[in-house]
């Protein structure tokens, strides 16, 4: 699965790959083009070749803001999804894709929103459910 986000004014684009530990931000017009990647680059014709049970997944989802890029970066199996254990990561990239800040959360959310206006980032965390079964 990947995402690409618009950035709100201008046509640049960020894109996240979910089993590649990078960030790809470009534009339009062809002038942009950085790769980000958290840690050592992940090589795509040897995830190609590994089983779906091994996959990981990385960034997973982004929210693009003016000035910056918030990235959710899980860095656990793919088998587990969404119902990852323990703690997850927040990066903040500007447009350039120079590192601003990380930021550790202590629950495993899968998605999030930011207001920047009032210095909150607001998570939705899944919670494994059992439904009852009726023999």
């Amino acid at each position: 699965a990947a995402g690409a986000i618009k950035h709100p004014f201008r046509n640049d684009f960020v894109c996240n790959l979910l089993h590649f530990n990078q960030l790809n931000i470009f534009s339009v017009d062809r002038q942009k083009n950085v790769s980000i990647s958290y840690g050592e680059p992940i090589n795509i014709f040897e995830t190609l070749k590994r089983p779906d049970s091994e996959l990981m997944n990385y960034y997973v989802s982004m929210v693009p803001t003016a000035e910056y890029i918030y990235a959710l970066y899980v860095g656990k199996p793919d088998k587990q999804y969404p119902y990852w254990e323990g703690a997850v990561e927040i990066h903040v990239y500007d447009w350039e894709g120079q590192p601003i800040s990380k930021m550790a959360i202590p629950e495993n959310i899968i998605y999030f929103a930011v207001d920047e206006i009032n210095k909150y980032i607001y998570g939705l965390k899944i919670s494994q459910f059992f439904l009852p079964v009726n023999p």
